[in-house]
């Protein structure tokens, strides 16, 4: 399995916007001609954005097609950058398709499935992980996390406003922008049919945030299911493409340590079930909701522990009455410390 370092791209990318006090828009062409000669060149290829030759010589050379549009030219010399920078990638000669798009969820990168490794070369799979590295280091250089901490407190479209400043486009410019900015923002492009194009969340991989709720590509948003439950949402235009947006709450005001979550759950469900039968399947459903979530963080507090549990918990329609009676707060909290000492035990033993 041929895993994109994704992390380590972007650290020498925040390592060069340092070095260099970058702050968009960043001239990337005199970032490249420090360590290549750029030529244009029409490939006359569609699929084709750039040529970089001599990669492992002391000379490069990128070959750019003219015919792309300025700001796919600037993502194509900043993948190109990461290329020349990144020292692991040492091919001679790389053909590039810099659609600032792919990320490292991609199937060919990632899948040891046996049938794929038969149809697919290591060599292939390892030139698309350095695609996925390459695309990673050119978002984050373009559009530099120090900048994305500067506007992250405006509201969503004020800050999809001031991201135009970064010339990149709008698909490139929300993939920055979700890898930057804390857990908790979700992003969707609609289409001229206002239907999901395509869909990016905030926060790392495993941060324990569930798959946003009535985005399907190729539909419309289903707001009933979008909103549920989020601080706040709306839709705005980026570069003319409308962008429905929505924030979840992650804060949350832990209780008092009073009680056990076992006993807090068996009287919060005794109260809203008529039965044994229901009253089985509401706590297995809760219950089994937060011992899911321990298996897909890596770090949390008990107070980020809390708001992820009661974000799970909310978009359960089902687990409605759970969620509204009074004692929910409480019953959240205990859980929340359980879940923690459990995170922490799988972490460090």
């Amino acid at each position: 399995m041929l895993t994109p370092d994704i992390a380590a791209a972007q650290r020498l990318a925040d390592a060069v916007v340092d070095g260099f006090g970058l702050t968009p828009p960043v001239d990337v062409e005199s970032l490249v001609l420090n360590h290549a000669f750029v030529e244009n060149f029409d490939f006359g290829v569609p699929d084709l954005d750039a040529v970089l030759l001599g990669l492992d010589a002391d000379e490069k050379y990128v070959f750019l097609d003219p015919t792309k549009g300025a700001k796919r030219r600037r993502f194509t010399l900043a993948h190109e950058l990461g290329h020349i920078l990144l020292p692991w990638h040492l091919a001679h000669d790389l053909m590039c398709n810099a659609d600032g798009e792919g990320d490292a969820d991609d199937e060919a990168a990632n899948s040891d499935s046996t049938g794929l490794a038969s149809a697919i070369s290591t060599k292939a799979l390892e030139i698309r992980k350095q695609e996925l590295e390459a695309n990673a280091f050119a978002a984050r250089v373009l559009v530099p996390q120090s900048f994305v901490r500067s506007i992250e407190e405006l509201s969503v479209p004020d800050m999809l406003e001031r991201l135009e400043a970064a010339a990149v486009s709008a698909e490139a410019g929300l993939r920055a922008l979700a890898e930057s900015l804390p857990v908790g923002f979700v992003f969707a492009m609609l289409d001229d049919n206002d239907c999901v194009e395509r869909v990016w969340k905030s926060g790392p991989r495993r941060s324990g945030m569930p798959s946003p709720l009535g985005l399907v590509i190729g539909q419309p948003v289903d707001k009933d299911l979008a909103t549920l439950p989020v601080r706040d949402s709306g839709s705005a235009f980026h570069y003319g493409r409308r962008v429905w947006w929505s924030r979840a709450r992650m804060d949350f005001d832990l209780s008092p340590e009073d009680g056990k979550a076992a006993d807090i759950l068996a009287a919060i469900v005794g109260d809203h079930t008529a039965d044994s039968a229901s009253a089985y399947a509401m706590s297995q459903s809760v219950s089994g909701i937060g011992g899911a979530l321990v298996s897909e963080v890596d770090e949390a507090s008990v107070a980020r522990m809390a708001a992820l549990l009661a974000i799970r918990l909310r978009r359960r329609v089902e687990l409605s009455s759970f969620v509204s009676d009074p004692r929910f707060d409480d019953y959240v909290s205990a859980r929340a410390r359980q879940l923690h000492r459990s995170l922490l035990k799988r972490l460090y033993g």
